[in-house]
C-alpha cells in the first residue's frame, strides 16, 4: 500500500506552515530513522524496496513530479503525476518498491523517516528499479 495526501498549508504572511497529521506516527511507530534528500530536476531517488520497514515521507515541490511503484508480487511499474506545489505526505508500506521523479524545473525535498534504523551491515533496503527516468 501506498498512500499520498496533499498537506494542507496554513500560509500566512511569514510563510508556508504544514502540519503533519498524527495518523503519520500512527502508521510508522517508533521513529528510528530519519533523514533529508534533495532531488534535482531530471533526477531519480528510491528505486529501491524496505524489506520490513515502513517509511513516510514528506515531500515539498514548488513544480512537478512523478511517484513510481510496484506493488507485492506484480511486475506492471504504477506512475502518479503531480503538478502541484505545496508539500505531499507519502505513506509506504514495506515490500513495495518506489521511486520519486523530479518532472519539474526546481529541486524538491524529501523528509523521510523509517521505523527500522539504517544499518551498513544488514540494511533493509534493496535496489528494486520502478524508474529508468
Amino acid at each position: 500500500m501506498i498512500r499520498v495526501t496533499k498537506l494542507e498549508n496554513k500560509f500566512d504572511n511569514r510563510g508556508d506552515k504544514y502540519f503533519i497529521p498524527r495518523e503519520m506516527l500512527n502508521f510508522i511507530g517508533n521513529i528510528e530513522e530519519m533523514h533529508y534528500v534533495s532531488v534535482n530536476p531530471d533526477a531519480v531517488r528510491g528505486n529501491h524496496v524496505h524489506r520490513t520497514g515502513r517509511e513516510s515521507v514528506i515531500l515539498t515541490c514548488s513544480s512537478g513530479w512523478r511517484l513510481s511503484w510496484k506493488l507485492p508480487n506484480e511486475q506492471e511499474i504504477l506512475q502518479r503525476d503531480f503538478i502541484d506545489q505545496g508539500a505531499y505526505l507519502i505513506e509506504i508500506e514495506a515490500g513495495i518498491p518506489h521511486a520519486f521523479i523530479n518532472t519539474g524545473g526546481r529541486p524538491i525535498s524529501l523528509f523521510c523517516f523509517s521505523n527500522k534504523r539504517y544499518d551498513p551491515t544488514q540494511p533493509d533496503t534493496e535496489r528494486q528499479v520502478v524508474s529508468n527516468e
